[in-house]
């Protein structure tokens, strides 16, 4: 009889998998919502828009847009033009922000019903976009490498905008556990992650072209592997490249 009960209770109990999957981008796990949607076969707009989400929160905007054209509803509407906007923005095909992310003031995505805001939140309010710049290696240093402009630029001109890799409230603890989180989750992450100094060696692993392609990445997936080495070097890499955007 108990038995009986806690499976009946476990069956009204455990989420949908489309719940799920709405769930996942709001603790941040994005890959793992965008692997979780690969497998997923939306039909109502609601599910269309979340597998849109889980694709727009690693980047693969082209895809979102796909996804939402194959769908009928008004409410989808203000969602597709957001992210249409933020594949024009990773293009440089758009106006783009020139002011600390921090700064920004968050706009509402249009149409949307109040109970998708939650989930919806996890697509970007501006895309990354990486512009005139380069990775070359630093003359008269050892091995060191630097980012410079690869052509004349404009006073006023926007060079990049990245998302932050982690934010924590100190340097200390609290960063070094968010890093730990992220790079469970983000390969991205930990390519960039990567590419930085932790202080003990000058010298970069990578060459320039190799870091220019890390750099130029936008896509994020889920690892493929532990990298425990990675992890161990977290505190160095924190103390040698952390800053507090109060210093900007």
């Amino acid at each position: 009889m108990l038995g009986a009960l806690g499976n009946v209770f476990n069956r009204f109990a455990a989420p949908s998998p489309l719940r799920q999957l709405q769930r996942q981008p709001q603790r941040g796990e994005f890959t793992s919502a965008f692997a979780a949607s690969v497998t997923f076969a939306p039909s109502t707009p609601e599910e269309f828009a979340t597998v849109a989400v889980a694709r727009a929160a690693t980047g693969r905007f082209a895809e979102a847009i796909q996804l939402l054209e194959q769908a009928a509803g008004e409410e989808l509407s203000g969602l597709r033009a957001h992210i249409e906007e933020l594949l024009r923005q990773s293009s440089g095909d758009s106006e783009l922000l020139q002011e600390p992310l921090w700064n920004f003031a968050v706009k509402e995505i249009e149409g949307l019903p109040d109970s998708w805001r939650s989930w919806v939140a996890a697509v970007p309010q501006v895309a990354q976009y990486i512009g005139p710049v380069e990775v070359r290696a630093m003359e008269g240093t050892a091995g060191q490498v630097g980012l410079f402009a690869s052509r004349s630029i404009s006073a006023g001109e926007t060079l990049l905008l990245c998302h932050p890799l982690a934010t924590a409230d100190s340097a200390g603890e609290p960063l070094l556990l968010e890093l730990q989180r992220v790079c469970q989750q983000s390969a991205l992450t930990r390519a960039r992650l990567s590419c930085l100094t932790d202080g003990k060696d000058s010298r970069n692993r990578f060459s320039p072209s190799e870091s220019m392609q890390v750099f130029q990445n936008v896509i994020d997936s889920l690892p493929s592997d532990p990298n425990p080495h990675l992890l161990g070097k977290l505190q160095g890499i924190i103390a040698a490249n952390v800053f507090n955007k109060a210093e900007i």
